[in-house]
């Protein structure tokens, strides 16, 4: 047996150890560890670096073979956060995978390397170029998006990285910061007693300042005079005169005066306010979340991407679609003690249909779905106020969108709603519609890249209305469980193929689920938390797993098998104003 083999021998037998004799349920091992140096920029070209290098001999290495093996355990991959006190927060998902570029590098010898390698970053599945893990050794991250706006200090920064159950940790508090301005964070020398464990961000504080001061003064003054005169006269045969005179002064004068002034510092928690909250999407990458068959520790048939959607059972043969980024929604807020209250934001109060939150609002640009022939631009608006709250804190949100989608059968596998469009080209800005939308040539708004827009309307075959709720949607985990594989009302969980979701059913019949080995019983799509809300933008997600109905339309819901489960991941920023 070789190296690796031994030590995964070794591993599974410690660990079946441990279960026999102690029943302990899985829970993260943290490592807070030193640093050499924390790296994040963008420069004024728009050109993004992250940096970080550890050389702490006594980091988690996850053992080769492992659960935490990031090439080849379960789930695999690392997710690199980095966590910041004053602006946001980002999450890098290192996908799983022992392969050649973009993929993880796994070498068995006297010192055991991880070495992903993604060089056409910052595209491909993650944004990072390089993620290594030299046991012993080093840990380093270079990624070529830093994930925060950088539009002020950052003033204290923790880099996590997780693979598994094993987590390693770096604090860069003050005294470690070179530079901490708009556009570059430059930090040297972190130690690993900065943190008790890896469980949290920097610390959510500020410093205030109070100054006393007293002033004292006194004087005194005392002034004594005394006077006397004695004069005899006598006369005879002789004569004699005395005169006699006396004078005492005294003068006392005593003067103080005492001033004392005290500087003190004290720490306080900076407890979050707004009266509105933004969340707005940008664009995704990586992976948030997994279909499994075998519950929640079972095998992986499909990894789910963030910022990504997933729709319909087993039988499904949509591909997961991209959300489109930079589409804002606005909240009210109405906070106390760093709790915020969110409550529905009418058109009246934002000045648009296209980022309010009541019913009628418009959620997000038209939303393509990409499936042949029978691809089709979807439209949501919500069908009742949206709700939730908000943890100002943590950046934990957690609510009710209810919406209504109302869908339109293009057949454009290309571009099945119409972009807005400058020369026949995508546009990010000012363009018209092309021919091929409802109304041709009319004036348009892109809103990225893609030229999603809210103003194009997609030709074709209109279906009913019918309600998607994405109920809840939470920066937390979102996930669906069913033994049999019927995750909704109506899905069919004896008709074989009808079972399971997104295009997994265990029959291995096409591409929507590159590891049908097993009918999907399980999924999840992770969120993430946005960290303390101080003022500015702060990088989150949302996650939500739901039910999507049929649409009446035989050969859609044929083609996403539905009804049928859908989940998503939201990327974006959150900001709460005054």
């Amino acid at each position: 047996m070789n190296a690796r083999g031994i030590r995964f021998g070794l591993a599974l037998c410690a660990t079946l150890g441990l279960a026999l004799g102690l029943a302990m349920v899985a829970k993260a091992a943290d490592q807070p560890i030193s640093a050499i140096k924390l790296i994040i920029k963008i420069a004024a070209s728009g050109k993004e670096k992250l940096v970080f290098v550890s050389k702490d001999p006594g980091f988690l290495f996850p053992p080769l073979g492992s659960n935490d093996d990031p090439a080849n355990g379960s789930p695999g991959g690392a997710i690199i956060d980095l966590l910041t006190r004053d602006g946001g927060n980002a999450t890098f998902t290192v996908p799983p995978g022992e392969s050649a570029a973009p993929g993880w590098k796994v070498k068995d010898g006297v010192v055991d390397l991880y070495k992903y390698i993604n060089k056409d970053a910052p595209a491909g599945p993650v944004p990072c170029k390089v993620v290594v893990y030299k046991d012993t050794k080093v840990i380093k991250v270079v990624c070529k998006e830093t994930g925060v706006p950088l539009s002020g200090q950052l003033n204290d920064v923790v880099l996590r990285i997780t693979t598994g159950t094993t987590r390693n940790c770096a604090r860069f508090d003050s005294v470690t910061i070179l530079q901490d301005e708009p556009g570059k964070f430059i930090a040297k020398g972190a130690v690993a007693s900065s943190l008790t464990d890896c469980a949290s961000g920097p610390p959510t504080t500020v410093t205030t300042t109070t100054t006393s001061s007293s002033t004292s003064t006194s004087t005194s003054s005392t002034t004594t005079t005394s006077t006397s005169t004695s004069s005899t006269t006598s006369t005879s045969t002789s004569t004699s005169s005395t005169t006699s005179t006396s004078l005492a002064t005294t003068t006392s004068s005593s003067s103080s005066s005492t001033t004392s002034t005290s500087t003190s510092s004290s720490t306080t928690t900076s407890l979050p306010t707004g009266t509105r909250l933004v969340f707005t999407t940008v664009a995704g990458g990586g992976v948030c979340g997994e279909a499994r068959t075998g519950g929640s520790g079972g095998t992986i048939l499909k990894t789910l991407g963030c910022g990504g959607l997933s729709i319909g059972g087993g039988d499904s043969t949509v591909p997961e679609g991209p959300t489109p980024a930079n589409a804002p929604t606005q909240f009210n807020t109405a906070c106390a003690a760093g709790s915020c209250t969110v409550t529905a934001r009418t058109s009246a109060q934002t000045g648009s249909n296209n980022n309010c939150s009541d019913t009628g609002c418009v959620f997000g640009p038209f939303l393509s779905i990409a499936n042949g022939g029978l691809s089709t631009c979807v439209r949501n608006t919500f069908s009742a106020p949206a709700s939730g709250t908000l943890n100002g804190l943590l950046g934990a949100f957690s609510g009710s969108i209810p919406l209504s989608s109302t869908v339109t059968v293009t057949g454009n596998n290309a571009q099945p709603c119409p972009p807005c469009t400058s020369g026949g080209v995508p546009v990010n800005g000012a363009g018209t519609c092309p021919s091929y939308a409802a109304n041709p040539a009319a004036a348009c708004t892109g809103i990225n890249v893609d030229g999603d827009t809210y103003n194009c309307l997609p030709s074709g075959v209109g279906l009913a209305p019918f309600g998607v709720n994405l109920t809840p949607i939470s920066t937390g985990t979102a996930f669906d469980s069913d033994g049999a594989g019927s995750f909704c009302p109506g899905q069919d969980a004896t008709a074989p193929g009808k079972n399971g979701c997104f295009g997994c059913d265990g029959t291995a019949d096409g591409p929507p689920c590159p590891a049908d080995v097993g009918v999907c019983d399980y999924f999840e799509v992770r969120g993430a938390d946005a960290g303390l809300m101080s003022p500015g933008p702060h990088t989150g997600r949302l996650a939500s797993a739901f039910c999507i109905p049929a649409t009446t339309n035989g050969l859609i819901d044929g083609a996403a098998d539905l009804p049928g489960p859908g989940a998503t991941t939201l990327p974006g920023t959150l900001q709460l104003f005054p």
